[in-house]
């Protein structure tokens, strides 16, 4: 399977079921139980939300509200979203709404609940991680279309110049010398290209300052991928955040990934 391939997979087979909570686990209260039992629950658990069951369906739930007791609500169609919604979706509606929460429909019945904090769930690391790994991959072809040799190394930073030419130093010294571009980290290419405008277009941007405000984000965020003890989501505004970035990666994947093709 070609990394093209592994990556369309896993966008499309990481679900909401792999990051949300059910029974067991999700603590609900019964319809038969008065409020004064949910409020308790809530309180002692730290619960912004708390579902309530029907027979074996959730059919409403408790919002805590800080200084009253929790309010009943009924179930909507917009409180709602399928089990088997890619990971991808789930973020672009946890961005869109502003929403805290979906409760989640698995089969014929609601009997799960995924929240704004399961965005720091491992699966949904795996995916970004996966699709910036794809887009760091491209962006070296690109960079190599442009430059045959070590000439592209001129365009860092001095600091940045010199950690890529130890690289190079300490792969040689190994008998190993593979293309300049394997010694370069994702930030180092998205510099490359910023600084070589016949690469702009190739990146659906039309200057260095676009492509530095669009690229450089997607550095950042790949490091704080790579340290799961990182929270990638601690407040309502880092999720609007987080989907322009995979998006804005999703789309620069598609677009490479199509240039790739028609040059062949």
């Amino acid at each position: 399977m070609t990394f093209t391939a592994f990556l369309e997979n896993l966008q499309s087979t990481l679900v909401v079921r792999h990051i949300a909570t059910f029974d067991p686990q999700l603590r609900t209260v019964s319809s038969s139980q008065p409020p004064e039992v949910a409020q308790a629950i809530m309180k002692r658990g730290s619960f912004d939300i708390l579902p309530v069951e029907d027979g074996d369906s959730i059919s409403c739930y408790y919002e805590r509200h800080d200084h009253d007791p929790p309010c009943l609500k009924e179930v909507t169609v917009a409180d709602i979203v399928g089990a088997d919604l890619s990971l991808l979706e789930l973020i672009r509606h946890f961005a869109e709404s502003g929403r805290e929460f979906y409760l989640v429909l698995g089969g014929s019945r609601i009997d799960g609940i995924v929240t704004r904090a399961d965005l720091n769930e491992p699966a949904v690391r795996v995916l970004i991680y996966a699709t910036l790994n794809r887009f760091e991959l491209l962006l070296s072809g690109v960079v190599e279309g442009r430059y045959k040799d070590a000439r592209c190394l001129a365009l860092l930073s001095r600091h940045s110049r010199e950690k890529a030419q130890q690289r190079l130093v300490a792969a040689r010294s190994k008998n190993m010398v593979l293309r300049p571009t394997a010694y370069l980290n994702l930030s180092d290419l998205v510099t490359i290209c910023a600084k070589t405008q016949n690469t702009w277009r190739t990146l659906g941007v039309n200057s260095r300052k676009e492509l530095a405000s669009l690229y450089e984000p997607l550095a950042a965020l790949r490091n704080k991928i790579a340290h799961p003890g990182r929270p990638l989501v601690t407040a309502s505004e880092d999720v609007p955040e987080l989907w322009e970035q995979i998006a804005t990666a999703v789309g620069a994947v598609s677009r490479l990934g199509q240039d790739l093709h028609s040059s062949q």
